[in-house]
């Protein structure tokens, strides 16, 4: 770091507040910040309400270029990972640096949909995030930071959408935030061997449950995809993921076998557990898989109706206000904005279980497979182990 800075910083005495709104200052849109990314440009990041010109400093940073990761966006995320940052002396570099605040309508605003674009009303994401497609949003945690730390930040955490992410999980999610209150959409728990179905809130799952907290990693079923190779030259089909489909967090909620037990469910009365997403296609169908209902019961498993993740709510991205975690399994299998729950006896027949995540032979070609003869699937398999996944 530079002398000037050091002795900016040695200047100023008591606590420092470094990302509060100040007056004096110019507001800059987040199109805007994002602009600037490079030194031609300047580069800027933003740390709480505060835009901030870290051009100069970059070049004696001590950690490196990793700090060239934020560029265009929130420095938080990294800062969790290097919580050497979390010091007076830090907030007091970082406050000289200050050019301005983030625009009061970007910190507060709900995005809207535009009603031609199902895509419009889609949180916000960070600009490190490696970009495999946009829509829908498909992202991997940046390479340099993956062994940095055990624990993946959230705005970190590679993402993995099959859909539209719900325009009323966004909408409940700010509404949440700005009025201090929980969430109020249910969850629905129905099939064999239940009188009637059951709803529940997350207050409900919060309040009538033990919570539980489970690390796991989670990784998406095409890691790696783009280095797997069949019958010489052939590549496997699906986005071209890198190594970066994989991070890992602290899972917070409530055990799904308990939930289960207490709406009257028999292990013994039901094969399957299927599981409905808030995300839908065009056609209104929801994203849906299920596991084997003695994965759902075993004790040992740990499966998880999750309600926050590294100790915070859960973001949008992620499954905002309620997902399934399964360790050990794809994360195909770990629906997110979940809805309903269904018992049954047969597994599901969604396209992702019937067609999109089967094992098949690298000898097998597409023209002459038949995905309904394929029986098995994603479930059974840890998700370390190096399976050619369609």
């Amino acid at each position: 770091m530079s002398s000037v800075l050091c002795k900016s910083a040695d200047n100023m005495t008591g606590s420092v507040q470094a990302g509060y709104r100040r007056p004096d200052l110019p507001n800059y849109r987040l199109s805007d910040i994002r602009e600037h990314q490079t030194t031609e440009k300047r580069v800027w990041v933003t740390y709480g309400d505060g835009v901030y010109d870290i051009t100069d400093f970059m070049v004696g940073h001590p950690g490196g270029d990793k700090i060239t990761l934020a560029a265009g966006g929130s420095v938080e995320p990294f800062w969790d990972l290097y919580a050497i940052h979390r010091s007076d002396h830090v907030y007091a570099i970082l406050e000289t640096l200050r050019i301005g605040n983030v625009h009061p309508d970007d910190v507060s605003a709900v995005a809207h949909s535009s009603g031609d674009d199902p895509y419009s009303h889609e949180p916000r994401r960070h600009p490190a995030l490696r970009v495999q497609v946009s829509k829908p949003f498909n992202a991997e945690t940046p390479v340099q930071l993956l062994v940095d730390q055990f624990i993946t930040p959230n705005d970190l955490f590679y993402i993995r959408n099959h859909l539209p992410v719900p325009e009323s999980a966004v909408t409940d999610a700010a509404s949440t935030k700005t009025k201090g209150r929980r969430s109020e959409v249910d969850v629905e728990v129905s099939g064999v061997g239940l009188k009637r179905p059951v709803s529940l809130s997350v207050a409900d799952l919060r309040q009538k449950f033990t919570a539980h907290t489970v690390t796991t990693t989670l990784q998406c079923a095409g890691n790696r995809r783009s280095n797997m190779k069949a019958n010489g030259d052939k590549v496997v089909r699906g986005l071209p993921w890198g190594i970066g489909a994989v991070s890992t967090a602290r899972w917070t909620g409530v055990l799904l076998r308990d939930v289960l037990h207490w709406a009257g469910a028999q292990e013994g009365d039901v094969k399957h557990v299927l599981f409905q997403g808030g995300d839908t296609d065009h056609e209104g169908y929801p994203y849906e898989t299920s596991i084997p209902a003695e994965v759902a019961f075993d004790p040992r498993r740990d499966v998880l109706l999750a309600y926050e993740m590294n100790g915070q709510q859960l973001p949008i991205d992620h499954g905002y206000p309620l997902r399934l975690i399964v360790p050990g399994v794809v994360g195909a299998r770990q629906v997110k904005w979940l809805r309903h729950i269904v018992l049954s006896r047969e597994e599901s027949q969604s396209f992702w279980q019937q067609k999109d995540y089967k094992t098949v032979n690298p000898s097998t070609s597409w023209e002459s497979v038949d995905l309904s003869q394929v029986s098995f699937t994603c479930w059974k398999y840890c998700c370390f182990t190096p399976l050619q996944i369609v």
